[in-house]
Parts: C-alpha cells; sequence; structure tokens
C-alpha cells in the first residue's frame, strides 16, 4: 500500500513537472531552443553483494524554464548475465523519474548540477536445468547528478552525465547507491 501511495504521488509530479515545462512560454529563456531529447550510453556501478558494473543505457527529456534552472525526467537501465556452468544467473536495475537542474553561464556554459527523485528497480533472476527462481524490488531513488552539455549545433549536444543515486531500503534488501557515468546526446528544439 506505502509503495504504491508513493509511486501515485511520483507519477502525479512527473506529469505535472513535463507538463509545465513543455508547455511553459519561450519568453522565461533568452535560449532559442530550450527543450531536449538525450540519448545516454555508459556504465552502472551499483555498491550491492553480486552486482558488478555493467553497460547501462537511458533517456531524458527536460527543459530549460530559465537560462539557469530546468526540470526534466529520465529513465535509465542496466543489467548482467552471469553464466557458470549449467546455472545462468541475470540482474537488471531500472531507474526513473524526475529532476531538477541548475545551469551555470558564462566562463562556464554547459556545465549543471542537479538532484534526481524517482523510483529504483532490481530484478534478479537464476536458473537451472531442474528450475530457478526470481525476485524483484523496488524503492525510492534520490541523487545528485553533474553533466555537461557542449553544443555543436544549434539543435545538438554532446557531453557526459555522472550521478550517484541513494536507494531507500526494502524487505529482504538493505539500501544501497548506484553510480552512473553516461555519455550524452541531446536534441535541443
Amino acid at each position: 500500500m506505502k509503495r504504491k501511495i508513493i509511486n501515485q504521488f511520483i507519477a502525479k509530479i512527473s506529469v505535472t513537472l513535463i507538463s509545465v515545462s513543455l508547455f511553459c512560454a519561450d519568453t522565461m529563456s533568452k535560449e532559442p531552443s530550450m527543450t531536449y531529447l538525450g540519448g545516454l550510453i555508459g556504465a552502472t556501478s551499483p555498491n550491492l553483494n553480486g552486482a558488478a558494473t555493467s553497460p547501462g543505457y537511458g533517456f531524458t527529456l527536460g527543459r530549460r524554464m530559465t537560462p539557469f534552472f530546468g526540470v526534466g525526467a529520465y529513465f535509465t537501465r542496466s543489467g548482467h548475465d552471469v553464466l557458470v556452468g549449467s546455472v545462468s544467473s541475470s540482474a537488471t536495475f531500472s531507474l526513473y523519474g524526475v529532476e531538477g537542474n541548475y545551469y551555470f553561464t558564462g566562463d562556464m556554459d554547459g556545465l549543471g548540477i542537479g538532484f534526481k527523485l524517482g523510483l529504483a528497480n532490481y530484478s534478479v533472476s537464476m536458473s537451472t536445468p531442474i528450475g530457478g527462481m526470481s525476485g524483484s524490488s523496488s524503492s525510492v531513488s534520490t541523487g545528485p547528478q553533474m553533466f555537461f552539455d557542449h553544443r555543436i549545433g544549434e539543435n545538438l549536444s554532446v557531453g557526459f552525465q555522472v550521478n550517484v543515486m541513494y536507494q531507500t531500503p526494502q524487505t529482504n534488501v538493505a539500501s544501497y547507491n548506484v553510480i552512473n557515468l553516461f555519455g550524452a546526446v541531446k536534441y535541443w528544439f
């Protein structure tokens, strides 16, 4: 019940922030293109027993509301598979939610910091020739981020995104952190 209420609350916040950011008047900003859709690819490193650093990917959608502040939404996913003899296991991490960002200007144009709030889903499965088992856990996920966007044209930027996400403890799963290091390509419109 508690998880359902938290999920509904985060969904309502996400819809509200995205709606406000997408329909906000361009007059609030001095930049010609303030809304972006980006792809992320890189590595994810959770500090959870049995989890390994693995390739990850995701996307981000956001809007600079002013030259200094912006909001957005994100989704990232990573996982790894292990095969030992006839026993295989698979683990997957998914992080999704909303973010608020501060953009530096002047000599540090392109650099930004922010804070993310969302949900984390960790699922694991194992199979053997005689059967298998699986389980998953969802928790609230929060953490800071730092990013850099280097414009390579009027509507395109390349850069990176680094964040450390803290996951709250759940039944049978202790709290843990996930460090994400992603390269980013964003289309601005």
